[in-house]
């Protein structure tokens, strides 16, 4: 998938859950690659770090920031300039005990803006447009 995202010059998502240091030494060796999403991300900030340092890198967080402390932890240091919001429907749901909806990634938006002291419109906003320029539309 990798090397038809370079070929073609498509935006990559990768779900690596517990091996996102490899994938990202992996993706690195592409250059033609226009974006990359690191779906669902739950590595390290150390790893995030790295990430940001690509204009064209970006990171989803589910609903699973409305009750993961990692996930609460690792948002409060991530650049809006590099986070997409997913609700991973049906998983990942705001709890344990619920189906997740594609509604509920508002959600997100709320838990990011108040962990990063921001407003939900400007998270809201810088967000979408990520997702706009990522798949161009």
């Amino acid at each position: 998938f990798i090397e038809i995202a370079n070929e073609y010059k498509v935006p990559l998502l990768m779900h690596v859950r517990d091996c996102e240091k490899k994938a990202l030494n992996i993706v690195l060796e592409y250059e033609d690659i226009p974006y990359v999403v690191f779906h669902c991300y739950s590595g390290s900030a150390k790893t995030a770090r790295r990430i940001m340092e690509k204009d064209n890198y970006f990171m989803s967080f589910s609903t699973m920031l409305c009750y993961s402390k990692q996930h609460q932890d690792l948002i409060k240091n991530i650049s809006l300039d590099h986070v997409l919001t997913e609700t991973d429907s049906p998983y990942l749901a705001m709890t344990k005990d619920e189906r997740n909806e594609p509604l509920n990634v508002v959600n997100a938006v709320k838990k990011i803006a108040e962990l990063q002291n921001e407003d939900i419109e400007t998270v809201d906003r810088i967000t979408t447009n990520n997702a706009r320029k990522i798949f161009n539309i």
